[in-house]
């Protein structure tokens, strides 16, 4: 049956929650439709929801016009409220289980609460499979946004925020003040959109793995980290020369566009050969 956003702040109030577990749910009415409005969802998208609570930006969602709209928790008590207010069309779906163990590589749209607990492994899962996504929104924790947006030379720069550089444009929409939510969280929040590049086509996962085993010694020159990885002195000598990279710079000094040709250039299999003589 079709709920008001009154009754949905209602029943988080009422609700018993885990807030150790990242359990807080948006509770502004207003704000949550102007989150939902980022999305820019259209009639031929299919929207994927990670997280949906009780529903404050699922309640929005519904209200647009989609191909199909999958909604997800994995509490219990939230997927019973989800099915008697929310399915309300045949072009809207409710699955109990970890977002982390969904197939969304069909999705166009997603939008997510991230808990903070799992936000880095998260956004890892989304950037990585979402391999038809268009869009992404996603509401933090404000320092997370600061890290993942951090640039070259900073001491946040790192595998997340090279990756997001690499596949999209990061926009910073809205700073979200812990008093929007319940129960209220000790730090703001922040909403920021992923809109995702057109991109020649490269192993997302096995690239990300590549520049988490390349920052694991931050404090090791760049040419060290990638003589542990390929252990072949020529040629990675030669891939630093011809992109005019330092052997002195260390990790954080390098920018996401030559990795990204440096994790080519190793798996090119002309490359891959050489390395093996």
């Amino acid at each position: 049956m079709p709920i008001n956003f009154q009754e949905i702040s209602n029943n988080i109030k009422a609700a018993q929650f885990n807030k150790d577990i990242g359990q807080n749910f948006l509770i502004n009415e207003s704000l949550s439709s102007k989150i939902v409005s980022i999305l820019n969802v259209k009639k031929d998208d299919i929207v994927f929801e990670g997280g949906s609570g009780f529903g404050s930006l699922s309640f929005f969602l519904l209200k647009k016009k989609y191909k199909k709209l999958v909604l997800n928790d994995i509490d219990n008590k939230v997927i019973l409220f989800l099915k008697k207010h929310f399915l309300l069309n045949k072009n809207t779906k409710i699955i109990r289980q970890s977002f982390l163990n969904i197939d969304i590589s069909k999705y166009t749209k997603i939008i997510s609460s991230l808990p903070y607990y799992i936000t880095s492994k998260s956004l890892e899962y989304f950037l990585i499979n979402g391999h038809n996504v268009k869009k992404y929104v996603f509401l933090v924790q404000r320092d997370v946004l600061e890290r993942l947006n951090s640039g070259v030379g900073t001491k946040n720069y790192g595998p997340l925020s090279i990756i997001i550089k690499n596949i999209s444009i990061l926009r910073k929409e809205l700073i979200v003040s812990k008093n929007n939510f319940f129960p209220k969280p000790h730090i703001q929040s922040a909403v920021f959109s992923l809109t995702t590049k057109k991109n020649d086509i490269f192993d997302k996962k096995q690239y990300f793995s590549f520049l988490k085993k390349i920052f694991l010694h931050r404090r090791k020159t760049l040419y060290k980290n990638l003589m542990l990885y390929i252990q072949n002195k020529q040629k990675i000598l030669d891939i630093l020369h011809k992109l005019k990279i330092s052997i002195l710079l260390r990790p954080e000094q390098v920018d996401e566009k030559k990795y990204l040709k440096i994790f080519k250039t190793i798996n090119n299999n002309d490359f891959k050969s050489k390395c093996k003589n």
